[in-house]
């Protein structure tokens, strides 16, 4: 299965997304690699970082020792190639894509089987959002089962925040994108655990709420829990 993380705008916190997919994944015994399309590099600046912290003793990880992930950069003609190519080595492809106008982001509208836009909560964000929909539906004319999903992330913690509110306002008038009622807080585990090259699972002191956040966008992409671990060495 190939998943491609996207978006009009910068700074929604693709790469965070498709990041924690990956390490999670591969914590649950699956083979996954993760693609990193962004000349910003930062999901292979990640998966560098996670090397480093594999094997080393880290009170900001829960293992000893944890997955390796495979990561290789592509950019234009090249992603459409690999990630096919990829798709039939490896039982799923993660793809961190750059925001914007980019050909990239129409490659993957060929290819992936599931695409995920994040979206934080402002007004900039949510006038993106309209420009997606149009785009995701005139490519589901000619692939109707690609699914297509929005959700919040870096939300405010306050559940009654006017731009929490906002943002679902805004993303519940979608046609094209489905928004599952997904929506990942804006707390420091995150940052600090990508900073280690490590998912949220895999930092501690675990954050329980995050995790849990993490977890059902999990469920959401691969219709399966994440305790439904194939080789029985998830935490």
């Amino acid at each position: 299965m190939i998943i491609a993380i996207t978006g009009e705008k910068g700074g929604t916190g693709k790469t965070t997304i498709a990041v924690n997919l990956t390490g999670m994944r591969a914590s649950a015994g699956h083979d996954v690699i993760l693609m990193d399309a962004d000349r910003q590099g930062s999901a292979s600046y990640w998966a560098d970082t996670r090397d480093g912290t594999i094997g080393a003793s880290s009170p900001g990880s829960s293992l000893s020792q944890i997955p390796h992930i495979e990561c290789v950069q592509k950019f234009g003609t090249a992603l459409y190639r690999t990630a096919r190519n990829l798709a039939t080595r490896f039982e799923d492809v993660i793809i961190d894509l750059p925001s914007g106008e980019q050909k990239e982001m129409h490659y993957a509208l060929d290819i992936a089987d599931v695409l995920m836009i994040p979206l934080q909560p402002s007004a900039f964000d949510s006038w993106t959002i309209g420009e997606m929909d149009v785009k995701v539906d005139m490519r589901l004319q000619d692939r109707p089962n690609l699914r297509a999903y929005t959700l919040i992330n870096r939300a405010p913690y306050h559940p009654q925040s006017k731009d929490r509110r906002a943002a679902v306002a805004a993303l519940s008038q979608c046609t094209a994108l489905t928004y599952p009622d997904v929506m990942i807080t804006d707390r420091s585990a995150v940052r600090r655990a990508s900073a280690r090259g490590l998912t949220i699972n895999e930092y501690q002191p675990r954050n329980h709420k995050t995790v849990a956040e993490f977890a059902k966008l999990y469920q959401l992409v691969f219709g399966t829990d994440q305790n439904d671990n194939r080789n029985g060495s998830h935490p």
